[in-house]
């Protein structure tokens, strides 16, 4: 069984179209001009089926014997102190460096590791890799582990735009863990460990950094990227996708200031709610039609020159794609839509609205776009 491919068509509408998305959320560079007016776009509701590690054991039975995985995390008697002694065996194996390596992005744990161990002392890896490899020597342990991805400001120009994490399940607090492989620590609020949200709703000043002999350095560090958090809808990790799309918290939906290429890089549903970041995985999703309102998502295709940029946008509503809706852009009569719609931005102002019924306005995105010279 392959390891599932991050570069994925358009959620399962779009499939059958070929319309292929690129992923490149890091090695920023921002010459687009352009940037977010204004987001009436945020999802309220909970009703998302979210997709956790499949039954395809094979890999997993193979990295438990080579690694002897059981007598790692043997001193541990509960998930979360299993997880810790995994951490410690995943930050000896992996010198972690913030610059990127070779390493191809469909890596998995195994080839990771091998590659690794292969280059002795400049076994230098970056955060995607480490997460990586711990994600799946976690499931694989049968503790759920996912891939999240902590996001930088939009204010603030610095090289590395986000940094991956995972975060755990664990039964014994009942609720999801943040777990850095790459600095091999994790957090507590008065000695219970938090998630990756309740990092950002709390701020890094007051919580305990466990697993690091320098933790005000580490706050220093990190501080920065605590502003926005994403986990995939699909946590799959071998196989075909199901969903590429993203659900992406954010602190303060009346200050959006996600970078700009995460909007379009990635399709990306965003929410100030933590509930959607709360649901266990052993939770049976059941499809309650709860959601009232659609959601626009959006991505972008670059041609293989990096001269021309085709933009699109679709929408979401109770976890599946909308076969149809309607759309205005800059004020034009509104648009009958069937899956998705290409759009083009203009110098200015560009204001694309949408309906359910092609009269009443539910959602509205404005994007401002300045030509570079």
């Amino acid at each position: 069984m392959k390891r599932k491919k991050s570069t994925i068509i358009l959620i399962w509408i779009l499939i059958a179209l070929g319309f292929v998305i690129g992923i490149k959320i890091r090695n920023y560079k921002d010459d687009t001009g352009l940037k977010v007016v204004k987001w009436d776009n945020f999802y309220d509701g909970k009703n998302i089926n979210f997709y956790y590690v499949n039954d395809d054991k094979t890999i997993f039975e193979k990295l438990k014997r080579e690694y002897k995985l059981e007598d790692i995390i043997s001193k541990g008697n509960s998930d979360f102190e299993k997880s810790v002694e995994l951490l410690k065996w995943v930050n000896q194996k992996l010198n972690y460096s913030n610059k990127k390596n070779g390493f191809s992005s469909y890596d998995g744990a195994e080839q990771i590791l091998k590659k690794s161990e292969e280059s002795n002392k400049n076994n230098l890896v970056s955060d995607d890799e480490c997460s990586i490899v711990y994600n799946e020597v976690s499931n694989a342990i049968g503790v759920i582990s996912r891939i999240g991805e902590f996001m930088i400001s939009d204010e603030k120009n610095e090289k590395y735009r986000s940094f991956k994490v995972c975060e755990i399940w664990s039964d014994k607090y009942n609720k999801w863990i943040m777990i850095d492989p790459s600095n091999g620590c994790y957090l507590l609020d008065k000695d219970i460990p938090v998630s990756a949200v309740e990092i950002i709703k709390k701020g890094i000043e007051g919580l305990k950094v466990v697993g690091t002999n320098k933790p005000e350095k580490y706050k220093k560090n990190m501080k920065k990227y605590f502003c926005s958090y994403a986990v995939g809808i699909d946590n799959n990790i071998y196989g075909i996708s199901k969903s590429n799309t993203y659900i992406c918290f954010v602190k303060n939906k009346d200050s959006f200031n996600v970078p700009i290429e995460i909007v379009f890089n990635h399709p990306f549903i965003f929410t100030d709610k933590e509930r959607l970041f709360t649901l266990s995985p052993r939770n049976k999703y059941i499809d309650d039609k709860s959601d009232k309102i659609p959601t626009l998502i959006f991505s972008k295709k670059t041609s293989k020159d990096n001269k021309n940029i085709e933009y699109y946008g679709a929408v979401f509503k109770n976890s599946i794609m909308v076969e149809k809706f309607y759309v205005s852009i800059n004020g034009s009569l509104f648009k009958e839509v069937n899956n998705y719609f290409q759009f083009e931005l203009k110098p200015g102002i560009n204001d694309i609205k949408l309906s359910s019924d092609g009269k009443n306005i539910v959602r509205q995105v404005v994007f401002q776009y300045n030509i570079k010279e």
